[in-house]
């Protein structure tokens, strides 16, 4: 049996299919507020009120500028195809229980069911990880069934409490995630500093 090559060869299997692997996956910024509501705009009445509770027509800059604001409570990772924004999972600290933080997820139509949703979360909860929080909470509604399959698909523990038209989730994210190549090379609000500074 050749070892070496064998994994020579599981190497070049890999490296193809990261190359037909359309979806770029990193940290969003302030640079990125075209990208955002451009995405926004694109989702449909029903995946706007599964986000939002409540029927959502424009969206103000103030939102887009607090979609893409960068600190220490706040990480926003995007999912681009071919250059255009197709998803984005972000979370909000907590400032009164630092190991949890809100988790918000929003996906282009056009590629609901293609698995962006679970890669964007899984790649935050690295991110998050990395700076001490053990938990993602996140309200949804209780109908909303595709976002409650996503929690439990990623294989962690969660615990979802039903309070009548929502329901409150509480995941624990494994201390151990894998970390791919996003996380070790662009850690949210560490990484955006370094960045800055590098760059004045």
């Amino acid at each position: 049996m050749n070892l070496p090559l064998m994994a020579a060869t599981r190497a070049r299997r890999e490296a193809r299919a990261r190359a037909a692997d359309p979806l770029h996956l990193r940290c969003l910024t302030p640079d990125d507020g075209h990208h955002v509501r451009d995405l926004l705009e694109r989702m449909s009445p029903q995946s706007r009120y599964q986000r939002y509770f409540r029927p959502v027509r424009s969206f103000r800059p103030a939102d887009v500028a607090r979609f893409v604001a960068v600190g220490p409570t706040h990480v926003a990772v995007g999912a681009f195809d071919r250059g255009c924004l197709v998803g984005t999972a972000q979370y909000f600290r907590s400032s009164q229980q630092p190991g949890h933080a809100e988790v918000a997820v929003e996906v282009a139509d056009s590629h609901h069911g293609r698995g962006v949703a679970s890669r964007l979360v899984h790649e935050l909860a690295g991110l998050a990880t990395d700076v001490g929080i053990t938990h993602f909470t996140a309200t949804v509604l209780t109908d909303n069934r595709p976002v409650l399959s996503l929690m439990r698909s990623l294989g962690w523990q969660v615990a979802a409490t039903p309070d009548g038209a929502y329901t409150e989730i509480v995941a624990t994210l494994p201390p151990d995630l894998v970390r791919n190549a996003v996380s070790r090379g662009r850690v949210g609000w560490a990484g955006w500093q370094t960045r800055r500074a590098g760059a004045a």
